[in-house]
């Protein structure tokens, strides 16, 4: 095999392996945020506590709806996770990693309160 042949390879496999390093360094949830989400009843303030273990997703929530359990799964920078609220029902939570570390998405609160963007910050 030729030099240049040699190189190239070499050069094709360092790019692999820093293409595979990135994808493996997806987004960690795991921490406490700070969340505002808006619904049919208006704006809230929440908090979730998050666990991350490979793709998946464990935790609480507290709010002005009380506390639960929940969980969820990650893909790369997207996520999902959702938790019961007594009397309301099943609650979902869905969206990404932004550049800035922040987090993005839409909650849906079923048919009482409908669905909305929500945004927030690790504490």
């Amino acid at each position: 095999m030729n030099k240049t042949l040699a190189r190239l390879m070499r050069g094709a496999a360092i790019i692999a392996l820093s293409t595979l390093s990135n994808l493996a360094m997806a987004a960690d949830l795991t921490g406490t945020w700070s969340v505002s989400v808006t619904t049919a009843a208006g704006p809230g303030e929440l908090t979730f506590e998050l666990k991350q273990e490979g793709n998946t997703l464990s935790g609480s929530y507290s709010g002005v709806l009380g506390t639960a359990p929940l969980t969820g799964s990650v893909e790369g920078d997207n996520f999902t996770f959702s938790y019961t609220i007594e009397g309301l029902g099943e609650v979902t939570y869905s969206g990404s990693v932004q550049e800035d570390g922040s987090i993005k998405g839409e909650a849906d609160y079923g048919d009482m309160l409908g669905k909305g963007p929500f945004s927030g910050t690790k504490k």
